[in-house]
């Protein structure tokens, strides 16, 4: 049986980290690795959908698959479908096989 994915959560706007925790809990449970992020523009009017999606992929997409090879789901909470959207790009696994990349 092959491992599950690890399951990213990121926040809407205006929802702290917090907001995922029965989500990510019952995850968890289920057999799901977890990792929350929380959008860094929350609290924050002067960054942008762009430090968003940058924060997103340096923080956490690039170090489950670039580096540590993980299959993941991305779940994004309304607001976070545009930065998330942006910070795959070019990670999905149909474009990381073509490279002969895992993850």
């Amino acid at each position: 049986m092959s491992q599950l994915p690890t399951i990213v959560l990121v926040t809407g706007a205006f929802h702290v980290e917090s907001t995922m925790d029965l989500l990510s809990s019952e995850l968890q449970n289920a057999g799901y690795d977890t990792t929350t992020f929380e959008l860094v523009t929350v609290n924050n009017p002067k960054l942008t959908v762009q430090d968003d999606s940058t924060a997103l992929r340096e923080a956490v997409l690039s170090p489950l698959i670039e580096q540590q090879n993980k299959d993941i789901v991305l779940y994004l909470h309304s607001y976070a479908g545009f930065p998330g959207s942006a910070a795959i790009k070019g990670l999905s696994k149909a474009e990381r096989l073509a490279q002969g990349k895992e993850g």
